[in-house]
């Protein structure tokens, strides 16, 4: 009888282990997940301001904030806030290559834990004039070195998604598109009206239609079978 009260006392203190873990992971201690920049025009370096507020009652220091890509840049990089605190993010997006919405991620690193808080940075480019836009800067100069990884010719499925697609998308099972046809064609010829590019050879993009189709495969699957 006593050895069954004891394995509930436990059962119920790694309960409460279990549940304050998770609300602690899911702490979030800035005000914003989410910073809508409005409007931008295509092929132009634009710099906004927005303010960032530490909700806890007690201090946070930033010790590096990590842009998404190179196309983006912040500062300050660092800094200390004190309790319910506001600190002013300036935020340079260079627009070149980009058409209609486009979503870049401030990985903020702090002292509370080594995991990033992520925050969002939203905004809608449009055109500058009637020429159309070259979505294949991202495989060219300064842009290749964030949205391209490294040896693209050997790598497929999974880890291709990884190495080439994660930096816009992230996580694969936000992507809309769920049939072959479709995801085959975003894929290797570009989506107009959008920052997509054309990924396939033939088209001007760095993929064999192989590796497209491994890509194609595994989007499906990760659609079939949701954690």
């Amino acid at each position: 009888m006593k050895w069954f009260s004891l394995k509930r006392v436990l059962s119920a203190l790694l309960s409460l282990l279990v549940l304050f873990g998770v609300a602690y992971s899911e702490d979030f201690p800035f005000d914003k997940r989410t910073v809508e920049l409005g409007t931008l025009l295509e092929g132009r370096e634009t710099t906004l301001s927005f303010s960032l507020k530490n909700t806890l009652s007690e201090p946070i220091r930033i010790v590096k904030i990590v842009p998404s890509c190179g196309c983006t840049d912040v500062k300050p990089l660092t800094a200390r806030l004190g309790a319910k605190e506001k600190i002013t993010l300036t935020v340079t997006i260079d627009t070149t290559g980009k058409i209609g919405r486009i979503l870049k991620s401030l990985d903020i690193y702090t002292d509370r834990r080594q995991k990033p808080y992520t925050v969002n940075v939203v905004a809608y480019v449009k055109h500058t004039s009637d020429n159309s836009v070259d979505r294949t800067v991202i495989f060219r100069d300064g842009c290749k070195r964030c949205h391209l990884g490294k040896n693209i010719s050997n790598r497929y499925g999974e880890e291709l998604y990884n190495a080439l697609c994660y930096i816009c998308h992230k996580k694969p099972e936000g992507i809309k598109t769920t049939t072959t046809k479709g995801l085959f064609s975003a894929i290797a010829r570009g989506m107009k009206k959008t920052s997509m590019p054309a990924f396939s050879l033939k088209h001007g993009g760095v993929l064999t239609d192989r590796q497209v189709r491994s890509l194609v495969e595994f989007l499906l699957n990760v659609k079939s079978h949701p954690e």
